[in-house]
C-alpha cells in the first residue's frame, strides 16, 4: 500500500519498541524547549550542548499524537542521540511566514518538512484558532501547552545512547558507513531507489511504482500534485513537463520556475526536490553549503562524520547498451550489397570543455538489416566530474552508401545531463534504457535507429 505523502504519521505509541523509554536511574540532560505556532507553521526548538535521546518526545491534539521521529523528513536524524541546538519545522506548502529568530539562527540545524494544508494538526481553519497542544514522552505528560503563539517549558531528556552500528546498507533515511544516498538498492525493481520511495516520494520500496498514462510523472506525484491544484495534473499536451523534471509545465509557471531548466535557481537541487520533498524556494540561490563540501547542507546531513565526504567529486560512465535498427536508411535490393553501412561515433564530454575522448564504431561488409541488435561497443573510460557540471552525451550517426560512395548524415545528439541532485542518489541522473532516436527520410529513402545507453553517476570517494 502506497503511503501518500503528507499524511500525518499517526502512531500510538502503546507497545511500540521503538521509542525510547525511561529506565530507572537513566542519566538525565535538562534541555529547554520552545514551541512556536502559527497557523501554517510548527516549530520545535531545542536548546542545550549535550546530545540527548528524545524519541519518546510526542506531540497530542486532539487525541490524536504525532511522533516528529515518524516523519520521513526527520529519518536521517538518530532521535536516540540528537545533537543540541536543533529546530524541527514543519511547514505547510507555499508558507510565506518567516522562522523565528531563534530557529532562523540555528542555520544547518534547522530540519524541517513540508506538507498539504490538510495535515495541518495544530490549526483549525473551520474556527480559525490555533488548538491546545500536549507534549509527551511516550505516554507520560510534559506540558500542556495552551492555544497560542509559543510556549516553553524545560525537559529532563535522557542523555544519549551510543548508536547500534547500522548495516552496510540501511533501507531507511540514515547513511551509514558506505554512503548509501548515492546506492542503487531498488527492492522492489521498480527504477526508484530505497532512499527515494522512503525519503522523497514516501512509497513502499516494496511496491513497484507506476506511471499509468506514460507521462514521464509517477502517478503517486500526480495525485499529490492534484491534491494541491487539480489543474496542475490534468493538463494533457505534447511538452506538459519539457525539461522531464517531474513538474508540470503548468506548476512551473504558476510557481515561477522555468520549465526548460531542472534547477531554475543554480542551488544543485533541482526544482521538483526543492518544491515536492524540501519546501524551499526553487527561484532562490538559499540552500547553504557552509563547510564547502560541494553538497547543499540539506545533503549533507545525511552524511555521518566518519563517511562525510570533503568535496562533491564524481565518475561518471557512459555505456552504449545497443543500437537497435527498426529501419535501415536502404537495404531495400537497389544496391548492390543487401545493406546498409551506418557509422556512429560517441563520447562522454562535459559541457563547456575541449571534447577529447570521442570513439567510433563501424559496421560494412553485409552492412546492417532491419531488426539487426547492435551491442558489444569498445567502452569509453570513466570520467572524473564535479556536482554542477554538465555532462552530455555526444552521438553522431552517418551511413556509408557503398558502392556508390555516398555519405548521409542521420543525425546528432548532444543530450546534456545535469550533475544536480534530482534523482537521489544522485548516481541515478541516468537510468538504463535511455534512448535517443535517429529517424526521418534521406535521398534514398527512411530509415529509424534506436540507442539505448547507460549513464552512471557515482561517487569519487
Amino acid at each position: 500500500m502506497r503511503k501518500t505523502r503528507g499524511t500525518l504519521l499517526v502512531l500510538l505509541l502503546v507497545g511500540l519498541s521503538a521509542v525510547f523509554t525511561f529506565a530507572q536511574g537513566a542519566a538525565t540532560v535538562e534541555t529547554s524547549i520552545d514551541i512556536i505556532v502559527s497557523p501554517d507553521v510548527l516549530a520545535i526548538k531545542l536548546d542545550g550542548s549535550q546530545p540527548i535521546a528524545i524519541s519518546g518526545l510526542t506531540l497530542e491534539v486532539d487525541g490524536e499524537l504525532y511522533s516528529l521521529n515518524l516523519y520521513p523528513g526527520f529519518q536521517g536524524l538518530n532521535f536516540d542521540n540528537i545533537s543540541l541546538p536543533i529546530c524541527f519545522v514543519l511547514r505547510v506548502q507555499f508558507s510565506s511566514t518567516p522562522l523565528t529568530i531563534e530557529c532562523a539562527e540555528l542555520g544547518n540545524r534547522i530540519f524541517t518538512v513540508t506538507l498539504p494544508a490538510a495535515d495541518v494538526f495544530w490549526f483549525d481553519p473551520t474556527l480559525n484558532a490555533l488548538l491546545p497542544i500536549n507534549v509527551l514522552d511516550n505516554s507520560t505528560l510534559l506540558q500542556n501547552c495552551s492555544a497560542g503563539a509559543r510556549c516553553t517549558f524545560t525537559f529532563s531528556a535522557p542523555a544519549a545512547v551510543t548508536p547500534t552500528p547500522l548495516p552496510t546498507i540501511s533501507l531507511d533515511c540514515v547513511i551509514s558507513d558506505t554512503l548509501n544516498m548515492f546506492s542503487t538498492v531498488d527492492t522492489d525493481g521498480d527504477g526508484y531507489s530505497d532512499f527515494e520511495e522512503l525519503c522523497i516520494l514516501q512509497t513502499s520500496p516494496d511496491e513497484p511504482n507506476f506511471d499509468t498514462d506514460d507521462d514521464g510523472v509517477l502517478d503517486e506525484i500526480e495525485e499529490w500534485m492534484r491534491s494541491i491544484n487539480p489543474n496542475w495534473a490534468e493538463v494533457n499536451i505534447a511538452n506538459e513537463d519539457r525539461d522531464q523534471d517531474w513538474l508540470f509545465d503548468t506548476v512551473e509557471l504558476d510557481n515561477g520556475t522555468d520549465p526548460n531548466e531542472i534547477d531554475t535557481d543554480g542551488d544543485l537541487v533541482s526544482d521538483f526536490l526543492e518544491f515536492y520533498w524540501l519546501g524551499t524556494n526553487p527561484t532562490e540561490n538559499d540552500l547553504r553549503d557552509e563547510n564547502g563540501d560541494g553538497f547543499p547542507d540539506v545533503m549533507s546531513r545525511y552524511f555521518p562524520p566518519s563517511a562525510a565526504p570533503d568535496a562533491c567529486r564524481l565518475l561518471v560512465t557512459l555505456t552504449i547498451d545497443e543500437l537497435y535498427v527498426v529501419d535501415p536508411e536502404e537495404a531495400n535490393g537497389f544496391d548492390i550489397i543487401p545493406g546498409d553501412e551506418p557509422e556512429m561515433t560517441y563520447g562522454l564530454d562535459i559541457e563547456g570543455e575541449i571534447v577529447d575522448n570521442r570513439y567510433r564504431q563501424q559496421w560494412s561488409a553485409s552492412g546492417v538489416m532491419g531488426g539487426d541488435r547492435l551491442r558489444n561497443f569498445p567502452q569509453i573510460p570513466a570520467r572524473a566530474m564535479s556536482c554542477g557540471q554538465t555532462a552530455v552525451v555526444y552521438v553522431r550517426l552517418i551511413e556509408s552508401d557503398a558502392p556508390f560512395g555516398g555519405v548521409a548524415t542521420l543525425g546528432e545528439a548532444n543530450t546534456p545531463i545535469p550533475l544536480i541532485f534530482h534523482r537521489v542518489p544522485i548516481a541515478w541522473v541516468g537510468q538504463a534504457g535511455s534512448e535517443i532516436i535517429f529517424a526521418g527520410i534521406v535521398e534514398d529513402g527512411a530509415y529509424d535507429y534506436r540507442l539505448r545507453y547507460t549513464l552512471i553517476v557515482e561517487p569519487q570517494l
